[in-house]
């Protein structure tokens, strides 16, 4: 493995992976943000935030964590995020898992969806 966890290749990869599935099923978008937009690539972690797409059809975020649990093999879990002020921003829930290779995802939602 590289020095960085992931590059912004990487996470293309993974998100073309999923987004079918994401939309299909879930009703829902992948978005890339955190680090490996800013920089490219990033040695802590990949953020990815779900998103509910509009539509008829009601999304389902939390489907979709327990979908890329079982994809990727591992279990995510609630992410104690202090670092965000929970205040000041719209309730989000954070999910992060480690991967067998040691490269972590953290996959973000809002916090009121079903």
């Amino acid at each position: 493995m590289s020095d960085c966890m992931w590059t912004i290749e990487s996470a293309l990869e993974l998100i073309r992976t999923i987004e079918p599935q994401a939309r299909e099923r879930f009703h829902c978008f992948i978005g890339l943000c955190g680090g490996v937009v800013r920089n490219g690539s990033s040695d802590k972690d990949l953020d990815l935030m779900l998103i509910p797409m509009n539509g008829d059809e009601t999304p389902h975020p939390r489907g979709l964590v327990l979908f890329l649990g079982e994809l990727l093999k591992v279990e995510f879990k609630t992410v104690n995020s202090m670092h965000y002020n929970r205040q000041k921003i719209t309730p989000l829930a954070f999910y992060g898992a480690a991967l067998e290779d040691g490269r972590r995802i953290e996959l973000i939602i809002q916090d009121f969806l079903p």
